[in-house]
């Protein structure tokens, strides 16, 4: 598919709310800033963060597939917060794979094959970070890439609050 045609085709709609406002399938409303980066990689906005602990799960109907080739946190600036002291906390499935997530290798990817959801991955930033967006590219070939989603924050890697949801990429979430 030509970049053009990819860009096309990425329908975005990310919602940032609550947690207790929350219900991703059915109310998700619009955020300001979220943006197409290139190459499918999609950031957006979320309320000002500082966390030790984040949670990405994706969802789905049915059998659904999970991808990501790189998740990022951005800070003030726009900077991107060093991947290097992240560890794993846990993931739903691809365990194997799931590293790849945040190894600053856009050409690996945490994968989990088709089977029910969501499909998660938790990780440990190794301290506390202060980050304001979340960026996401697609696994490089397009399979598993998130559509429906909810970001998570904690602070002891095992109780998390959600604070945002919504689309990551429209339609393609590895149904079908």
């Amino acid at each position: 598919m030509k970049r053009s045609a990819l860009a096309a085709a990425l329908a975005l709609s990310v919602a940032v709310s609550p947690a207790a406002d929350i219900d991703f399938l059915t109310k998700a409303k619009p955020a300001t800033g979220h943006s197409v980066m290139g190459k499918g990689e999609v950031e957006f906005a979320i309320p000002p963060q500082q966390a030790r602990f984040i949670k990405l799960e994706a969802h789905g109907s049915g059998d659904f597939a999970a991808a990501a080739a790189e998740i990022r946190l951005v800070g003030k600036g726009g900077a991107v917060v060093d991947p290097k002291r992240w560890k794993l906390v846990g993931a739903s499935g691809g365990e194997a794979t799931a590293k790849s997530a945040y190894d600053a290798d856009p050409a690996t990817s945490w994968v989990v094959p088709a089977a029910p959801g969501p499909h998660w991955v938790a990780i440990d930033l190794g301290r506390v970070e202060s980050f304001s967006a979340l960026r996401y590219v697609p696994a490089a070939d397009g399979s598993g890439a998130v559509g429906p989603f909810q970001l998570f924050v904690g602070h002891d890697g095992k109780a998390f609050d959600a604070i945002a949801s919504g689309t990551l990429i429209g339609g393609a979430h590895g149904e079908g």
